[in-house]
């Protein structure tokens, strides 16, 4: 990582493969202004990567995992550093399903009506403001993002909002992602019925 970005210092790529080390290093920065929980974490390295790309997918979803309770972290802090990177992003970025990652890390089956957590107003209103505002700007990708639009058909789905969960799997093609589906079983069976919920054919084994 060291020799790749001295020889692309621009390229944000070689420090975002940092970030995954970084859990094994525990590096415990302190946190900015802004989040209640103010959880210690790698954030000199994500503030830098942030100065060569603020919006760099992949370095906000590494940095996100450093805070996940199987990796050291809390549901809380976790929870708290998705609110923080979500909201200062645009509101057609992918950055903004980062709630709804941290949600799915979350999800503990012996909990009371686990399963009805996404029907919460608020988490509701988060899928559905993504589903607005990001959604749309997803016809003009290079490539599908096949694990955001995962997570969103999910969260609506869980949601029962089935109409709108019905565009996202339309806007995957024929494409799919072992997450978040495998968070609740597994993933074929799991994807299966969310497409089966939203009156989509299921595709049978090739």
């Amino acid at each position: 990582c060291d020799r790749a970005a001295e020889a692309a210092p621009a390229d944000p790529t070689p420090w975002a493969a940092r970030l995954a080390m970084a859990r094994l290093h525990r590096l415990r920065d302190p946190a900015p202004q802004g989040l209640l929980t103010a959880p210690p974490g790698p954030w000199r390295l994500f503030a830098h990567i942030l100065s060569l790309d603020p919006w760099h997918r992949e370095a906000h979803h590494r940095f996100l995992s450093c805070f996940f309770t199987r990796h050291g972290g809390s549901v809380t802090a976790a929870w708290d550093v998705a609110a923080f990177l979500s909201q200062r992003a645009p509101a057609d970025s992918p950055l903004r399903l980062l709630p709804l990652v941290a949600l799915v890390e979350s999800y503990n089956p012996t909990q009371l009506l686990a399963d009805r957590v996404w029907e919460q107003p608020q988490w509701r209103a988060t899928a559905l403001t993504i589903y607005q505002h990001w959604l749309p700007a997803v016809a003009g990708y290079r490539f599908t993002p096949v694990l955001d639009l995962a997570y969103l058909a999910h969260a609506l789905v869980m949601a029962q909002r089935e109409f709108e969960a019905r565009a996202v799997f339309t806007a995957m093609g024929p494409y799919a992602s072992r997450m978040p589906w495998s968070a609740f079983g597994d993933p074929a069976e799991q994807l299966s019925r969310a497409r089966r919920a939203c009156g989509l054919p299921v595709p049978g084994p090739g």
